[in-house]
């Protein structure tokens, strides 16, 4: 008994020396381990996530125009006589009733007779337009017809106006209001029968607008354009009047004018700048990325990196695994698009270096 008690105390010793040795072994594994994670991770790119969502984008167009002259017509003299007096200039605003200017009929007192019945006319001609287009109001060829109309209108009063004038002083004034373009009548001078006269731009200035095609592809006939001023919105607005084909560089102008109540209301300098804002909103859309996630290929392709977990030899780690999508559209913050994505899937919106597909990442803090 005393010998087998004697080995194995002799044993005991080198047992315990094989148990501390595999505990220090497993102890330097686990810290080389852990060292070679970190050093891992020291490498890899450090990324930010966000997530897909389904919603509608902000499709809104602003920026900066200028205030141009609304729809300008000549105005010609329908007498040939000698003019006394010129009462306006160019950039001068003129009210319906305002003095234009005068015929001399200190010797002359009258002219070619200028039946009132050929006003009637046009303004019947008018209304009918007006009526025919309240019946079909898509009709390009009646609301052409309505402007035909509307000018033949103006001409006939504005002719009708000096029939008027001769008979009552020689002081022709204006039939409409607006404000005076140009004027080749020159007091002393005598004018030229359906050649000289006035060019007035009718009713209020219109804004300009010029902005790239791509853009206006969201604006549309009609569109309520917010006026801004230093960041804060006007009280008066525009509505989107035309909209011209795309030039040379690829830029749209578009007109706004104001319309009813508003018109006029307060004064436009022409060739002033003016802040504007075009609000638009898109139909809802299944999936949408942060607009920092979508990348751009060659061309027109499009793609996003989904963070996937991934089984190593240093444990369960995170790859960037690029995602082909297809573009439909974006705002300023997000991008639909047509992809293999779900709601949890994690995009990479932000990353400390370039990154490939295959990559492997690691999230920042609080991500």
């Amino acid at each position: 008994m005393e010998e087998n008690s004697q080995a194995k105390r002799e044993q005991n010793p080198f047992t315990r020396r094989i148990a501390r040795i595999l505990i220090w072994f497993f102890v330097a594994m686990m810290a080389l381990t852990f060292l070679s994670r970190a050093a891992s991770d020291a490498l890899k790119a450090k990324v930010s996530v966000g997530y897909t969502s389904s919603s509608s984008l902000d499709l809104s167009v602003s920026g900066s125009g200028k205030w141009i002259s609304g729809e300008t017509q000549f105005f010609t003299t329908y007498f040939a006589r000698r003019i006394s007096k010129v009462f306006v200039k160019p950039g001068q605003a003129v009210a319906e009733g305002d003095p234009l200017f005068a015929y001399d009929v200190s010797t002359v007192t009258g002219g070619k007779k200028v039946s009132e019945q050929k006003l009637v006319a046009a303004q019947r001609a008018l209304e009918k337009a007006k009526a025919l287009l309240a019946e079909q109001p898509d009709s390009t060829y009646l609301s052409s017809t309505v402007d035909n109309a509307e000018q033949a209108l103006l001409f006939a009063q504005f002719t009708y106006e000096q029939y008027v004038a001769l008979q009552n002083g020689g002081v022709v004034r204006a039939t409409c209001a607006g404000t005076v373009v140009s004027c080749d009548l020159v007091a002393g001078k005598t004018s030229v029968a359906g050649t000289s006269g006035l060019e007035i731009a009718l009713g209020t200035p219109q804004l300009e607008l010029r902005i790239p095609k791509k853009e206006a592809e969201r604006v549309a006939t009609g569109d309520e354009i917010v006026l801004m001023r230093e960041g804060k919105q006007e009280d008066e607005t525009l509505r989107v009047r035309t909209i011209s084909a795309p030039d040379a560089d690829e830029m749209v102008t578009i007109l706004g004018a104001q319309s009813g109540e508003e018109a006029g209301k307060t004064e436009r300098k022409i060739g002033s700048a003016q802040d504007y804002k075009i609000r638009k909103k898109s139909g809802q859309y299944y999936t949408c990325v942060p607009l920092e996630a979508l990348r751009q290929g060659g061309g027109d392709t499009y793609y996003v990196y989904v963070i996937r977990e991934v089984a190593t030899i240093l444990g369960t780690e995170l790859e960037a695994q690029k995602v082909d999508v297809d573009l439909l559209a974006h705002d300023d913050k997000r991008a639909a698009v047509d992809a293999a994505l779900t709601s949890e899937d994690r995009l990479i919106t932000a990353c400390s270096k370039e990154i490939s597909d295959g990559d492997r990442v690691v999230l920042h803090d609080g991500d």
